[in-house]
């Protein structure tokens, strides 16, 4: 009975990384993932658009790969791997706040539009300022 007890946890233990990398990456696929692309394709001026969509891309799988290519010495430094996963979950909650208090909203809005916003003559044009999610939250629309 406890041998089969033991038998069914290493089981699970065998399953579990598994299911944690399939997680993640249809997390990144649906969050962070495509984000460098879409944002910096929205916001940006058509005549530097490509160049930034290529750092945050560049910036983006550069961070992935120098978290990847040290996770052994995070790991250690950290204190085994629960600390490290904790430390990389507080980082993505703080990346999410500020992503929901600091992103432009861009809904109905033309990349014209965008792009004269960053230019500064939006309000010349007579539309309406982008707010952030944050202040759309805050009523102040």
């Amino acid at each position: 009975s406890s041998d089969d007890d033991e038998e069914r946890a290493h089981g699970v233990r065998a399953v579990l990384p598994i299911i944690a990398l399939v997680a993640f990456i249809s997390f990144v696929a649906v969050g962070m993932g495509p984000l460098s692309w879409a944002y910096a394709s929205e916001v940006c001026p058509r005549a530097v658009r490509g160049a930034v969509s290529g750092v945050s891309l560049f910036t983006f799988w550069g961070l992935s790969f120098v978290f990847t290519q040290f996770f052994d010495d995070l790991e250690r430094a950290l204190g085994g791997q629960a600390p490290f996963f904790v430390f990389f979950g507080c980082l993505c909650a703080v990346s999410a706040v500020a992503i929901k208090l600091g992103a432009l909203e861009t809904r109905g809005r033309t990349l014209e539009d965008i792009e004269r916003h960053f230019l500064g003559d939006l309000m010349d044009a007579g539309a309406a300022p982008l707010r952030t999610p944050a202040l759309a939250l805050a009523g102040d629309e």
